[in-house]
C-alpha cells in the first residue's frame, strides 16, 4: 500500500472526480457531440444534410448513390463535394458501437485530405432513432450567393481554396446542353467568375482545381432561374421507355442525345456484356467506381476480347432507372459523356439489387 499525506491524498481525489465528471458529462451529453468529435470539426450545412439522410432512414428512406446524397447537401446549403455518410439506426443507437464506427468510417474514406462533418440524430416512436453522420473533404470556401438568380441573370462565384493548387476554374452546367467552362481569375488560392443564366431552370457551378494528384471539383453551387422552389423539372429523355430497364435507359440516353442535335447510340451486344460484368461487381461490392479491381473499362473490354478505338463510361446506383438517368443529367462530367459526338455504340447494364439500381454504361466509337 502506498502511504500519502493529506495534500496529495485531497489533489488525488480531485483528479478522479474530475475524470468521473467528464466521463458522466461526456455520456450524457446528445449523442451527436461524442460521434462529431470522433468524425471532425463540425460544418453547419453538412449537419442540416445529416438531420434530412436521418429522417430518411427513420423512414424507411435510403439514400442509394453519390448523386442523391450530393442532391441532399445542395438543399441543405452546402457546397462541398465528394460527401461520404454513414447512418445508425437502434433502440437507441449504442453510442460507444457508433463512435468506433464512425472513426473507422473517417479513416476509410477515399479522400487525402482533413473532412469536416454534421451529425444528426432523428426519433421516432417505441424509442427507435436513427443517426447519420455526414463528412466531405474541407477543401474549399465559397462566398454565399443567393440561390435565386438575379433578374438580369449574371451570377458571381468566388470560391477560396483550402488547400495548395496549381490552377483552378469554373465549369458551369445549365438546364440543357454540354457542361462549360467560363471565364475566371485564379491568384493566391482565389478562384471568381461569372456567368450569364440565360435560361430558365437549374444552374450548377463547379470549381475544379489542379491539385497535386490531379483535377478535383472542390466546391459545387447550385442556382435557379425561375421558380427557385419549383422541384426539378423533368430531363431530357426522362419520359423515354423500353421493354425492360435496360432498353428504357438506353431510350433516355438517345432521346438525350436527339434533344442537343446528336444521332442515337446503337446498342452492342459484346459491349453490353462487359458492362453488365461490371454492373454485377458494383452491386456486389456495393461500390460504384470505373475499376472494382478488374480494370479501368479499356482494360475490362479487351480482356473481354472487345476492342474499339476510344471507350467511355458512366456508372451510377439509384433507387430506379429513371433516378440513375437523371443523376447521370446533372452531373458535368457524366452529361459530358452522355453528349459526346464521337460516340456511335453502346452497352447499356442495369443489374437490380435489394432496391437500388447499378447501372453501366459504356459508350465507344470504332
Amino acid at each position: 500500500m502506498i502511504a500519502l499525506d493529506f495534500p496529495q491524498s485531497l489533489r488525488f481525489a480531485v483528479v478522479v472526480l474530475a475524470l468521473v465528471l467528464h466521463s458522466a458529462s461526456t455520456w450524457a451529453a446528445p449523442p451527436e457531440r461524442a460521434i462529431l468529435e470522433a468524425c471532425g470539426p463540425a460544418d453547419e450545412a453538412l449537419g442540416r444534410a445529416a438531420a434530412e439522410v436521418a429522417r430518411r432512414r427513420l423512414t424507411g428512406q435510403r439514400i442509394t448513390s453519390a448523386d442523391e446524397l450530393a442532391a441532399v447537401l445542395r438543399e441543405a446549403g452546402s457546397t462541398a463535394t465528394w460527401p461520404r455518410s454513414l447512418v445508425f439506426l437502434g433502440q437507441p443507437v449504442d453510442l460507444l458501437q457508433a463512435t468506433m464506427e464512425t472513426r473507422n468510417f473517417v479513416r476509410k474514406l477515399p479522400v487525402r485530405f482533413p473532412v469536416r462533418c454534421g451529425v444528426a440524430v432523428a426519433r421516432g416512436g417505441q424509442g427507435v432513432e436513427a443517426i447519420a453522420v455526414v463528412a466531405a473533404p474541407n477543401v474549399a470556401t465559397v462566398v454565399p450567393i443567393p440561390k435565386q438568380v438575379r433578374p438580369d441573370g449574371w451570377v458571381t462565384l468566388e470560391v477560396k481554396l483550402q488547400v495548395p493548387a496549381s490552377d483552378a476554374r469554373l465549369v458551369v452546367l445549365g438546364p440543357r446542353g454540354l457542361p462549360r467552362e467560363i471565364p475566371s481569375s485564379f491568384h493566391k488560392g482565389k478562384l471568381q467568375g461569372r456567368f450569364l443564366a440565360d435560361r430558365p431552370g437549374r444552374w450548377l457551378a463547379q470549381a475544379v482545381a489542379d491539385l497535386d494528384h490531379g483535377p478535383m471539383p472542390v466546391a459545387e453551387v447550385e442556382v435557379f432561374r425561375g421558380d427557385a422552389m419549383a422541384p426539378m423539372q423533368e430531363v431530357p429523355g426522362e419520359g423515354a421507355w423500353g421493354a425492360d430497364n435496360e432498353a428504357t435507359l438506353l431510350a433516355m440516353l438517345n432521346e438525350a442525345r436527339r434533344s442537343e442535335g446528336l444521332p442515337p447510340l446503337v446498342r452492342d451486344e459484346a459491349l453490353t456484356g462487359v458492362a453488365r460484368a461490371h454492373a454485377e461487381a458494383m452491386a456486389k461490392q456495393q461500390v460504384v467506381g470505373h475499376d472494382l479491381g478488374q480494370g479501368d473499362p479499356q482494360q475490362r473490354a479487351e480482356a473481354a476480347g472487345v476492342r474499339f478505338r476510344i471507350l467511355g463510361e458512366n456508372v451510377a446506383r439509384a433507387s430506379s432507372v429513371a433516378q440513375a438517368h437523371r443523376g447521370l443529367w446533372a452531373s458535368p462530367s457524366h452529361r459530358k459523356n452522355t453528349l459526346d459526338s464521337r460516340w456511335q455504340r453502346a452497352g447499356v447494364a442495369v443489374v437490380e439489387r435489394q432496391g437500388s439500381s447499378w447501372v453501366t454504361v459504356l459508350f465507344a466509337a470504332p
